[in-house]
């Protein structure tokens, strides 16, 4: 019978509840009738019609309070107090329709003996369907055994979620609070996490979800860090502002990823900044099929802008990011653009056609091995095709210029460092011809997940079997998250106008050996699961330093955004600007051994790593 009532179509259900509540206004109304001494020459007719009238006002009431909806899955204390609200708006309901329209000679104790019977009986109702469901669902004997961490309203949701599904049962609560330990909540017992790895072994549970969306990431790792992931599967729920609502459901749950066991909290963005170069703005983006590229036009699109333009020269990358953006942006105009950044011609013609007002130029080669061997083509690319670009600009009186720069580019010991660092001296150069153009540098680190990166390489590795490649023990890397990156950048750009170095705070350095070993163990597999070493160190690279630094000197100011620095560094005299583009422009592929003596000339603190 109560697997059957189960399985009923949601109407059949609706249907239901519908019947229980309109015969549970009446039994309440009967009830309090009973319990007072009301008069026995009442026109048992008129009472006939105002109950009647009140079971139907009742239904409208909860209908509009939204208490069906919440039934069995999300009956928390929202609903219990919006229960309590619809049962004291139908008593005074109750109370106005007699006095307008029937005069009965009905006393107080007659309404509050009914709001208080109507309460407990809706109310009553709800917790067993609630409990019947439970309770069925638990019995399941494939159902597999999972822990909850944190028993708060979110916790509540997940238990009841997870408990209906059927795939998951949850056995106990973990809690930090002390008052809660040894309490039960819902059936399930709430335990201190004081050696949670004993606590679930003796439970027979190898499954946790971490169930408090306001956790800062701070303390979402301290979480994370008590439980040996290569034992216990551990997933979490995403932070409220990632929600779609205040409810959450069992699809929310999601894996740990290596964002949460890395880096510190972000920033919000600052609404002034990420809008003022977007809003209702033409914007142009170089390198659009890229990781940060990408994730530029992404965080675009969400201030607004009139059209985007999406610039780039892989056919591939590029129908990705246009199919993505067209997808989750249906009402944003979006053109794009097959070709070469280093085309003075095409690019001038799109600025003009699409009438450009913001230009974030990411378009780079950057993988450092790949240019230590390729360092014409590098240099190129990165350093003339950045001149182009701006050139183009400030032809064309595009108003903001922001150029999309490395880390790697300061004190830069390979090729590719020193182009994106020739770069940023060719932009700084040409401010004086720019009147109309503000223009800014943005420099930082690696982003989590970008192509190229450690991490998409650790994951191929991980699922490979082993090893994990590390360079050396002890090299580090900055990092953030790539939508931070892109926020940032943004930002930046807003603040700028003098050609100016912004430099972004990524908080402290990461060993990638320490990341490779976070990776290992958040892949959930034991040691003799992978290679035996699993990580393998290799030797640096050509051109591969130890450390990765974000300022060449100390002269660096704060901005009104407290992850964005402002850093004054020597600039290229316009004779020297001169002299390198026509240098530049003279160069052949083949000549490799002439690109690093330019390199070497302008680029003061390059010192090539053999």
């Amino acid at each position: 019978m109560l697997k059957a009532l189960l399985k009923l179509p949601k109407k059949s259900k609706t249907k239901l509840i519908l019947i229980y509540d309109f015969l549970s206004v009446l039994l309440a109304l009967g009830l309090s009738f009973k319990a007072t001494e009301v008069s026995r020459a009442i026109d048992y007719n008129q009472m006939a019609l105002l109950f009647f009238g009140v079971a139907l006002f009742s239904l409208l009431a909860t209908r509009v309070a939204g208490v069906n909806q919440a039934l069995i899955r999300f009956l928390d204390e929202k609903v219990v107090v919006k229960i309590f609200g619809v049962s004291v708006v139908s008593g005074l309901f109750c109370f106005a329709i007699n006095g307008l329209f029937f005069e009965l000679k009905l006393n107080l104790a007659f309404y509050l003996i009914f709001m208080l019977s109507h309460y407990f009986l809706i109310l009553t109702g709800r917790f067993y369907a609630k409990n019947l469901s439970v309770r069925f669902h638990s019995k399941k004997s494939q159902a597999t055994p999972v822990a909850i961490y944190g028993a708060g309203r979110a916790g509540l949701q997940i238990q009841a979620a997870l408990a209906v599904e059927g795939q998951y049962q949850p056995v106990f609560f973990f809690d930090d609070n002390p008052e809660l330990q040894g309490r039960t909540i819902n059936g399930l017992k709430v335990l201190l996490p004081l050696n949670p790895m004993k606590t679930l072994a003796d439970n027979h549970c190898t499954n946790v979800v971490i169930a408090i969306p306001t956790l800062s990431k701070e303390s979402k790792q301290k979480i994370i860090n008590k439980f040996e992931l290569n034992k216990v599967h551990v997933r979490t729920l995403p932070s409220y502002s990632e929600l779609f609502s205040d409810k959450v459901i069992a699809s929310d749950i999601r894996e740990i990823q290596i964002e949460d066991l890395l880096g510190r909290e972000s920033v919000p963005p600052l609404k002034d900044l990420i809008s003022k170069c977007v809003l209702n703005k033409n914007v142009l983006i170089s390198g659009a099929g890229g990781s940060i590229g990408s994730e530029l036009a992404r965080q675009v699109a969400r201030q607004s802008p009139q059209c985007i333009v999406l610039f780039d020269l892989n056919e591939f990358h590029l129908y990705e990011i246009d199919r993505s953006l067209r997808k989750q942006f249906p009402d944003i105009k979006i053109e794009i653009i097959l070709g070469d950044i280093k085309s003075l011609e095409l690019v001038s013609q799109v600025l003009m056609k699409y009438k450009i007002n913001t230009f974030y130029h990411a378009a780079a080669y950057k993988h450092v091995p790949i240019i230590e061997s390729n360092e014409t083509v590098g240099l190129i690319n990165n350093a003339l095709g950045t001149y182009t670009a701006l050139q183009a600009s400030i032809r064309q009186n595009v108003e903001n210029f922001v150029l999309i720069s490395t880390d790697k580019a300061v004190r830069p010991t390979n090729v590719m460092g020193a182009s994106k660092r020739l770069a940023e001296l060719i932009v700084q150069g040409m401010k004086e011809h720019a009147k109309d153009t503000k223009i800014s540098i943005v420099r930082f680190g690696n982003v989590l997940g970008s192509s190229g990166s450690v991490v998409p390489l650790f994951k191929s590795q991980i699922n490979e079997g082993g090893p994990l490649t590390v360079t050396h023990k002890d090299v580090t890397r900055y990092f953030m998250t790539i939508s931070e990156a892109a926020q940032l950048v943004i930002q930046a750009g807003a603040l700028g106008s003098e050609a100016e170095v912004f430099v972004l705070d990524m908080g402290e350095p990461i060993k990638i050996y320490d990341l490779a070993m976070k990776m290992i163990s958040l892949s959930g597999l034991s040691q003799d699961q992978l290679t035996d070493p699993p990580i393998q160190i290799t030797g640096l690279r050509p051109g591969e330093k130890l450390y990765e630094e974000l300022l060449i000197g100390n002269n660096v100011t704060k901005t009104i955004h407290p992850r964005i620095l402002r850093a004054q560094e020597h600039k290229l005299s316009s004779s020297d600007l001169e002299h390198l583009i026509s240098e530049l422009h003279s160069l052949k592929s083949e000549h490799g051994q002439e690109a690093r003596q330019i390199v070497k000339k302008y680029v003061l603190e390059y010192q090539a790593i053999q």
